[in-house]
């Protein structure tokens, strides 16, 4: 696991050491805890914050939430809280204008890139939605499309288009030359029945959602395929019109499952994890779920179309320490039955460490999740002498009452910290 990661499971740590205090016991039936609904915005409509089939969505580095409200011809901007701020865009072919836009991507610099699908061309704008420029005409030449639906913008600058009816994916320089393509209609290795989305992950691979293979391919940069997972079907692991596909930060692969209503989670050889939502109108359900993206946090961003709605779901290790101190400030005691119940089962959720292999930690194991747990940046410096005391250090300051262990105060008092409720 990444040093990022570690930071951001802190509290996922904190719930193992619980769960082995506690003496929990393990079993393969259970599996890693779901995303954590955070919060939806958008209703049926045309006014402002209003949605008529919301589809792509993109998350700028202020936060605010970008989102293409594709049947109301706009692109519609939203505070981190949902909250409406502006938006841009009318029904037409002229400069600024759209005719149902499906995705979005923003650049370094803020620049916004609109899939404006039905008139077949990428249209670039300023952070304020001002127009810029554009390119692509409708057609099957180089630099011509068939209905785009989806856009991503690579590390060097490049936009990545889904030239989705074309059955290719193209790439342009940054100020829309074309420059290569790969893809062709049919049902083999690199080839693509309507490839509705596209994802880059940190290497530089390009990941596809060939959507009416049910499937996601993967190539490298130069647009060389490599590998593929999924087949038509509702099991797990199993797609029906994938129409979304998002990276999170430890190189984990989301798609948007648009005809099973959920969404599911794969590593990065395509072994499926697990998976949210069902079909439904209630807090993480979903309607027509066609695109996702995931933010900086790895807050994950679903495009519930069918419902006019956006939900927004958080990592499961970034809420468990919260959601296990009590909520009256002020307030906090030893941990109520149903809290350590449920502490027991997020434990389960998180040692999952390989198929068919459920034990119960050792010391061994324990002592090297606390190491873990405080390496930083500078630990490869660190000789093994300097690296145990380092562990020891971190129990000592968390043996609240010097008792000489780690007790259930003490991680009372850990979960009071990481949820900055006491420092």
């Amino acid at each position: 696991m990444s040093l990022k990661s570690r930071q951001k499971c802190f509290g996922s740590l904190i719930m193992l050491v619980l769960l082995v205090l506690l003496g929990g016991f393990f079993s393969p039936a259970h599996a890693e805890a779901p995303p954590a609904f955070v919060m939806s915005f958008g209703t049926s409509g045309g006014g402002d914050g209003q949605f008529y089939y919301p589809y792509g969505i993109a998350v700028d580095n202020s936060g605010d939430i970008w989102v293409v409200d594709r049947l109301n011809h706009r692109i519609q901007k939203f505070s981190r809280s949902g909250t409406y701020i502006s938006q841009f865009g009318t029904y037409g072919t002229g400069n600024g204008q759209f005719n149902t836009p499906c995705c979005i991507a923003i650049d370094s610099l803020g620049n916004i890139y609109v899939a404006d699908t039905s008139n077949h061309r990428i249209q670039k704008f300023s952070s304020s939605g001002t127009y810029l420029s554009q390119f692509g005409t409708y057609g099957t030449g180089n630099g011509q499309f068939s209905l785009p639906y989806d856009i991503v913008i690579d590390s060097a600058g490049n936009i990545w288009v889904a030239d989705t009816d074309n059955s290719r994916i193209q790439k342009f320089s940054s100020s829309g030359t074309y420059l290569s393509q790969f893809g062709t209609y049919g049902t083999g290795n690199g080839q693509f029945n309507l490839p509705f989305a596209i994802a880059i992950d940190s290497s530089g691979n390009i990941w596809v959602a060939d959507t009416k293979n049910s499937r996601i391919q993967k190539f490298n940069s130069a647009g060389v395929y490599q590998s593929q997972f999924g087949t038509s079907g509702t099991g797990n692991g199993q797609f029906q019109n994938p129409m979304g596909i998002a990276i999170d930060s430890s190189g984990n692969i989301w798609v948007a499952d648009t005809n099973n209503w959920r969404v599911q989670k794969f590593n990065s050889n395509g072994t499926y994890l697990s998976q949210f939502g069902t079909v439904g109108f209630d807090n993480g359900q979903f309607n027509i779920p066609n695109r996702i993206t995931i933010d900086s946090s790895d807050n994950i961003y679903v495009a519930d179309g069918g419902n006019n709605r956006i939900q927004k779901f958080a990592p499961a290790c970034t809420q468990q320490g919260i959601d296990l101190v009590k909520t009256n400030p002020g307030n906090y005691q030893l941990f109520t039955q149903t809290q350590i119940d449920a502490a027991k089962q997020e434990g389960i959720n998180l040692v999952k460490a390989n198929p068919g292999s459920y034990q119960l930690f050792n010391q061994a194991q324990l002592d090297q999740k606390i190491a873990d747990a405080v390496s930083t940046a500078t630990a490869s410096m660190y000789t093994e002498a300097q690296l145990d005391q380092a562990v020891k250090t971190e129990q000592l300051k968390w043996d609240a009452n010097g008792d000489g262990r780690i007790g259930l105060e003490d991680i009372i008092r850990m979960l009071q910290v990481i949820a900055g409720l006491r420092p």
